[in-house]
């Protein structure tokens, strides 16, 4: 669901700045009541509330709006956003690179027996099972992805192309441990009934705990 995915990206955000010397966390606009943000500010504010919760480390996604008369405050919001982003195919087979950073120790939190599992997951558009998509971490090439989308996942649709696809894979917690990681995506084929260009919406970490 959307909300568990933005409270774990609220705290993957929060454990990203603590983890690189913030003594707290300063809140804005956040009406927060018995039904919203309650947890997340008992939580965000101190590295210890933070340990062994679900987060969500993304590479800085920005909002990219048609040209016009827009006075939001989008307009100026993460304009240094690295996606999303179109993905092409190149003479040299190269694309675009992601520099995302995981804050929690992975390694250690698997040894301890705490890390349910460790994901990385690529969003997106306009994703066909004619298309052949090859992604490394840290220059290693990662295998066939668990592919997550309506179509893929509910037998009664017929089609093989979604609007937003996931494109999933489990991570060796040994191959994720804190620091910045490199992610290239690499378009090797596309479908050629399909005029859109495939669209790099999020590049993600998902850090899961046992409960």
């Amino acid at each position: 669901p959307r909300a568990d995915w933005q409270q774990a990206w609220f705290r993957g955000t929060a454990q990203g700045y603590l983890a690189r010397g913030a003594h707290g966390m300063y809140v804005f606009n956040w009406h927060a009541n018995e039904r919203t943000r309650r947890d997340l500010l008992t939580q965000i504010g101190d590295p210890r509330t933070l340990r062994w919760t679900h987060k969500v480390f993304a590479a800085v996604h920005r909002h990219i709006h048609p040209s016009g008369n827009w006075t939001g405050a989008d307009l100026n919001d993460r304009i240094h956003g690295v996606t999303p982003v179109p993905l092409y195919r190149t003479l040299t087979d190269e694309g675009p690179v992601f520099r995302v950073g995981i804050f929690d120790d992975a390694p250690f939190e698997a040894a301890e027996g705490r890390l349910k599992r460790i994901e990385l997951r690529i969003k997106l558009d306009h994703f066909s099972s004619g298309d052949l998509v090859q992604v490394t971490l840290d220059e290693k090439v990662l295998g066939k992805p668990d592919v997550r989308n309506a179509p893929a996942e509910d037998p009664d649709k017929p089609s093989d192309v979604d609007e937003s696809s996931w494109l999933v894979w489990p991570l060796d917690p040994a191959t994720a441990g804190m620091g910045t990681h490199v992610v290239q995506v690499r378009l090797l084929k596309r479908n050629p009934r399909i005029r859109p260009p495939l669209i790099v919406q999020h590049v993600e970490f998902h850090v899961h705990y046992a409960a």
